[in-house]
C-alpha cells in the first residue's frame, strides 16, 4: 500500500539558454560601391517560464488546518509554489484520481498502514514537500489532465499515534482539476539530481544550502527520496536498523527534525524540487511500497548514504 511518505516513528529556474552571437559573412553586392550586408541573425531567446500555480497553507485556530489551491489549472509544465502562512511545517502531496473518487477515499489509501495493494485509480503525482513556517518552496513538473487532490498528511505529534488527527483530517486538503491538452515543456536544468528506481538511488551534485534537484523516478513503482542527517559516527545502515525496528532502543541515529525530501512520484515521471541541506552525511530512504503491496522499499534495500559538502 502506498501509505505515508513518513516513517512510522517519523513518517512527506528555468533552464538557461546561452545565446550565441551569430555573425554573418558579407556577400558581394551587385554594386561594388554599395556596402555588402547580410540579414540580421535572429536573437536566441530563453524558453518561456512555466506558469506558477500557488498553493496556500494556513490555519484558522487549532482545529482548522487549511490548504488551498486554484479550482482549475491548465495541463502541462507548471511551477507549483507552496506558500506556508502557518506556524508549523506544511506539505502538499498531489494525488491524481482516475474516477470520481472522494477525498475521503483518497485519505483512506494515503493513511493506510496495512501493506496492501494500491488501487489503480490512486496515482501519486508529485507536489511540494515540507515547507518551514513563513516560507515558500517550489517545484517544477508536468501536470497531466485529470482530477487532483493536494494532501497535507502532517501531524501535531508523533506520526504513528492514531489518536492525533492528520492535518488532512483537520481540513488540509484541496481538490482541483487540470484541464486542456497537455502542452510540451522541458524541466529546467538543475545542478543536482536524485534518480530512484527498484530499489536503489543514484545521487549527484548535492551541496550545502538551497539545492535545485532533479528528482526522477526511472522505475516502474512509486518512489520518493527522504533525507535524514546522520548523527556523528552513525551510518545509513544504523538508520535502516533503527527505522525497521518495531521497538528501537537508544537514541535515533538520525536527526529527524532536520529531515527533508521529495514528494512521491509514479514511475516514469520527474520534477525539479528545492531542497535545503546543511553540510554533513545523510541517509536517503524510500518508505513507499510497490503498488501490489508488501514491504517498504527501505526494507528492500532502497537506502543510500550521501555526503553533502
Amino acid at each position: 500500500m502506498i501509505a505515508s511518505d513518513r516513517p512510522r516513528r517519523r513518517r512527506g529556474a528555468t533552464a538557461l539558454l546561452l545565446a550565441v552571437a551569430l555573425t554573418g559573412v558579407a556577400a558581394c553586392g551587385d554594386d561594388e560601391n554599395e556596402p555588402a550586408t547580410s540579414p540580421a541573425a535572429p536573437a536566441a531567446t530563453a524558453p518561456k517560464a512555466p506558469p506558477t500555480v500557488t498553493l496556500n497553507a494556513s490555519a484558522q485556530g487549532k482545529d482548522k488546518i487549511v490548504l488551498e489551491a486554484p479550482a482549475e489549472v491548465a495541463a502541462g509544465l507548471v511551477t507549483l509554489a507552496l506558500k506556508n502562512a502557518d506556524s508549523r511545517p506544511r506539505e502538499a502531496q498531489l494525488v491524481r484520481v482516475t474516477g470520481d473518487q472522494t477525498v475521503e477515499q483518497v485519505l483512506e489509501i494515503r493513511e493506510s498502514e496495512d501493506g496492501g495493494a494500491t488501487p489503480d485509480w490512486f496515482v501519486v503525482a508529485g507536489g511540494v514537500a515540507t515547507v518551514a513556517p513563513g516560507q515558500t518552496a517550489k517545484v517544477t513538473q508536468t501536470l497531466a489532465p485529470g482530477t487532483y487532490y493536494a494532501i497535507d498528511a502532517g501531524k501535531d505529534g508523533p506520526p504513528d499515534n492514531p489518536k492525533i488527527p492528520s492535518y488532512a483530517r483537520l481540513g488540509a486538503t484541496a481538490r482541483f482539476v487540470v484541464t486542456g491538452p497537455e502542452t510540451a515543456g522541458e524541466l529546467p536544468e538543475a545542478p543536482a539530481s536524485i534518480s530512484a528506481r527498484e530499489h536503489e538511488f543514484e545521487i549527484t551534485g548535492l551541496k550545502a544550502g538551497r539545492n535545485q534537484v532533479r528528482f526522477e523516478n526511472t522505475g516502474s513503482e512509486p518512489h520518493h527520496a527522504i533525507l535524514f542527517p546522520l548523527l556523528e559516527g552513525k551510518t545509513a545502515a544504523d538508520a535502516v536498523k533503527f527505522l525497521e525496528s518495531e521497538r528501537p532502543s537508544g537514541p535515533p541515529p538520525v536527526d529527524f527534525r532536520g529531515g527533508t525530501g521529495t514528494t512521491a512520484l509514479e514511475g516514469g515521471t520527474e520534477q525539479v524540487a528545492e531542497l535545503e541541506l546543511r553540510a554533513g552525511k545523510y541517509a536517503v530512504v524510500c518508505f513507499l511500497t510497490d503498488r501490489k503491496g508488501g514491504k517498504q522499499h527501505l526494507a528492500k534495500g532502497q537506502v543510500a548514504e550521501v555526503t553533502v559538502g
